[in-house]
């Protein structure tokens, strides 16, 4: 019972730092007009609301795969798969997208 009850303390606190620094954010992007930073802010209030409640554990679970699948669909957008037909792993991923970066900012010179 009591490792439940230090479970909860330490999601309270987590939360309340979320919170906190989303509302910094928050309040930042309205001071100045980014409306990224702003939004950052909100999203992590979110994650704050996240850890809070009886099933946070799952409802953390469900918007790790949310984020996931979101992350999937905006690399099959943005990238040419075909560069990636050698890539087996984890780590070719990377460092096709560290090449593309690269290959980026040489074009922004």
């Amino acid at each position: 019972m009591r490792r439940k009850k230090e479970k909860e303390d330490r999601e309270i606190d987590l939360a309340t730092k979320f919170m906190q620094m989303g509302q910094s954010l928050a309040t930042e992007g309205i001071e100045n007009k980014d409306l990224t930073i702003q939004q950052m802010g909100t999203i992590m209030i979110f994650m704050g609301g996240l850890l809070l409640g009886p099933n946070s554990d799952d409802d953390i679970f469900k918007f790790g795969e949310l984020c996931s699948m979101f992350s999937a669909k905006k690399i099959l957008e943005n990238v040419d798969m075909a560069s990636f037909k050698n890539s087996t792993t984890y780590e070719d991923l990377i460092e096709k997208l560290k090449d593309m970066n690269d290959d980026n900012n040489d074009d922004n010179k």
